[in-house]
């Protein structure tokens, strides 16, 4: 067994965001993934890395959001270990979309959206779920997001004034369950605004209610980049709202590879600063299951080198036709030709796959096993052990690259202005004048971090 849960703890925490369909799949019966046996004598536990002593590899953490998750009793979250440690998201991103109840307020005046809103019960059962299926959890913030021109939110309608408030009632309800003594997880204050001053501004509305930590998104965030994320978690240190407990910083939708050393970093000098090696800073993205469910695609290992070239994830398309699935020889997912007894296409000097999956479970199966579907009018010939193996695949590879990434910055054997950037990251923590040494150093921490702000947070 592989232990990536051990291998990461050293460093910012990635969660992988965990899709309900997959979690439900991986409590079903190998007779309920396909009518045959799953090859390899597999079975759908295997598959779940949330399990400590899974047989293959593990990896203690993950996020699920409640607006699909708070529905379903039987999924790998709810039957969890309790040494897994689950990230809850409070589905203010789904909310404003139009997810589930709220589609309803399409089309609604603002004062019918914010009372329905109000009456619909999302915040209580939203609430309820976290406090009693994860370990912690953002706030649930409805965003500001769903005001921009040309957004279909439900929430269009809404000024920035009542998604502000909207929020605040959110708050001060997870504040009166906590005075009551109802408290099952600890809760992250939600940061947003794309301009600076949407971010000073959502802030000073929010920033009385100090939970457990804070959680960056948008332009408080990943979309605003690294100036962005130091100058607020070094004015939320200055102004003391860390410690007492607070010690936590989430920072919501990356997985771009230079970014976990640089989150490292940030942890690694802010537990120097509070002097509490607690302080946690963490990260998830969706994009292992998205890439994997939407696309049938797999991520290819990175090599990691000193070229920043190869700081990045390629994803390839999982060939899916009757040639693949009806071909005489079987064809290795970890390898890219044959060793002995040429297929089809070695034979005509042709590759299996863009780049062989060399994850533990992929290396038992071939092509042919995944592809369970063989005739000439099958329209999708993949089934559930595909969309597993492949969902495997993809966090099992991005969290092992995470990892290696953090390590190569600290063998020094990554790109040298990626190492420089990084090393800056401590002097302008410990540095009085901060704001003029990160204002110094902003172009060289973009440019290594590989960002470009979008024009919205401009």
């Amino acid at each position: 067994m592989e232990n990536l849960t051990a291998r990461a703890q050293a460093y910012a925490l990635y969660f992988p965001s965990l899709q309900i369909g997959s979690a439900e799949n991986l409590v079903m019966t190998a007779a309920e993934w396909q009518s045959s046996p799953l090859p390899a004598g597999l079975q759908p536990a295997d598959f779940n890395y949330l399990e400590p002593q899974n047989r293959f590899w593990t990896y203690g953490y993950a996020l699920a959001s409640a607006e699909p998750f708070r529905t379903s009793s039987k999924n790998a979250v709810t039957n969890r270990d309790p040494s897994s440690f689950i990230l809850g998201d409070s589905g203010g991103f789904q909310w404003g979309k139009g997810t589930g109840a709220t589609k309803n307020f399409t089309g609604l005046p603002e004062q019918d959206v914010c009372a329905a809103w109000r009456s619909s019960g999302i915040l209580q059962d939203v609430v309820d779920w976290c406090d009693l299926q994860v370990d912690c959890a953002m706030t649930l913030d409805l965003p500001l997001w769903a005001k921009r021109p040309g957004s279909d939110s439900p929430f269009r309608v809404c000024t920035a004034d009542n998604l502000r408030a909207l929020t605040i009632e959110h708050l001060q309800y997870v504040e009166r369950r906590r005075k009551a003594g109802v408290q099952g997880c600890k809760y992250l204050n939600v940061l947003q605004g794309d301009p600076v001053a949407d971010e000073d501004w959502w802030y000073d509305g929010v920033k009385d209610f100090m939970f457990d930590g804070w959680s960056l998104a948008g332009g408080v965030g990943t979309d605003g980049g690294p100036y962005r994320i130091i100058r607020r978690l070094l004015l939320l240190r200055d102004e003391g709202r860390f410690g007492g407990g607070r010690n936590w910083v989430h920072l919501l939708r990356q997985t771009r590879l230079p970014w976990a050393p640089f989150l490292t970093a940030l942890q690694r000098g802010l537990r120097r600063c509070l002097g509490d090696e607690a302080f946690t800073i963490s990260f998830d993205s969706s994009t292992p299951y998205q890439i994997g469910g939407k696309h049938e695609k797999y991520v290819e290992a990175p090599l990691l080198t000193a070229d920043p070239a190869t700081w990045m994830f390629n994803y390839h398309k999982f060939p899916t036709t009757y040639g693949y699935a009806n071909e005489a020889v079987a064809m290795s997912l970890s390898a890219t030709s044959c060793s002995s007894t040429k297929c089809g296409l070695c034979s005509q000097g042709k590759p299996h796959l863009p780049a062989a999956m060399t994850s533990p479970i992929a290396k038992l199966l071939t092509i042919q096993d995944l592809l369970p579907r063989k005739g000439t009018f099958d329209k999708r010939r993949v089934g559930k052990l595909f969309e597993e193996t492949i969902f495997n695949h993809n966090v099992y590879t991005t969290v092992e690259a995470i990892c290696r990434a953090n390590e190569a910055v600290d063998k020094n054997q990554a790109p040298p202005q990626l190492v420089d950037a990084i090393g800056k990251v401590d002097e302008i923590l410990h540095t009085q004048d901060w704001m003029t040494k990160v204002d110094a150093n902003r172009r060289v921490l973009e440019k290594a971090l590989a960002f470009s702000a979008t024009k919205h947070v401009l």
